[in-house]
């Protein structure tokens, strides 16, 4: 049975705001980072590294955290912390529940966990205040009740291959190695990988029908692969997770 929480204990707030979960409860009592938890099926709860990307490409920063105002639904936050909602992410101040059962914050910010623990106790997890652009990377324990928003699966590609696809790529999210697999090999084939802000971090040209890449010394997070085929270029996205 699904444990959640509702804002400031008032049922009928959760239309409005979504519920609170223990980090355990969303996780469904699975540590691994990425876990669908209780998202619904071909969803995942984010790992630390999916909501760096999606604050760095909503135009904000990790370190400092800044941007938090692009994140916010229009009309929440005031003043300097009013929301602009560019990025469509819509946040709302649901506040939070502390391990004690107490609530806080309602209408006065925005804590979302993240699937990715530091240690058996303990999560990380971005908070956006109401009055201010700032966004918080923090860790707490997992006895508090935080927001969460379910990322859509990376396709894995391996039921993908048809006659109009270029080639497959799987597995996704990888850990280690990554396989292209192209439908054909003809000449002029060729792999590009880059980073969420566009750099290219790996490239090489193709002379297998199938590669496998090695991956060990990216840091965890998405990435780019840009396959190019006698000048046809299709991109996929990766997701690096540790």
């Amino acid at each position: 049975i699904a444990e959640k929480y509702a804002p400031n204990g008032d049922p009928s707030k959760l239309p409005a705001y979504g519920a609170l979960y223990e980090w355990d409860e969303l996780m469904q009592y699975n540590s691994t980072a990425g876990g669908q938890g209780l998202c619904p099926g071909g969803w995942h709860v984010p790992t630390d590294a999916e909501f760096q990307a999606m604050i760095v490409a909503a135009g904000g920063t990790v370190i400092p955290g800044a941007g938090g105002n692009k994140l916010k639904a229009l009309g929440e936050g005031f003043g300097g912390g009013a929301g602009t909602n560019t990025s469509g992410f819509s946040a709302k101040a649901a506040g939070d529940r502390d391990a004690f059962g107490i609530f806080y914050g309602l209408t006065l910010r925005s804590i979302f966990w993240t699937s990715t623990q530091t240690n058996a106790m303990n999560a990380y997890h971005y908070t956006l205040w109401a009055e201010k652009d700032t966004i918080e990377r923090l860790n707490v324990q997992k006895y508090n009740g935080f927001a969460c928003r379910c990322v859509k699966d990376a396709s894995t590609g391996l039921n993908e291959k048809s006659k109009t696809d270029l080639y497959r790529l799987y597995p996704n999210p990888v850990k280690e190695k990554v396989t292209i697999e192209l439908n054909d090999f003809p000449v002029n084939t060729s792999y590009i990988i880059m980073n969420i802000v566009g750099r290219i971090i790996k490239e090489e040209i193709i002379t297998e029908p199938k590669t496998e890449i090695s991956l060990k010394e990216f840091d965890e997070g998405i990435y780019f692969i840009s396959v190019t085929v006698d000048g046809k270029r299709v991109e996929k996205r990766i997701a690096v997770i540790r």
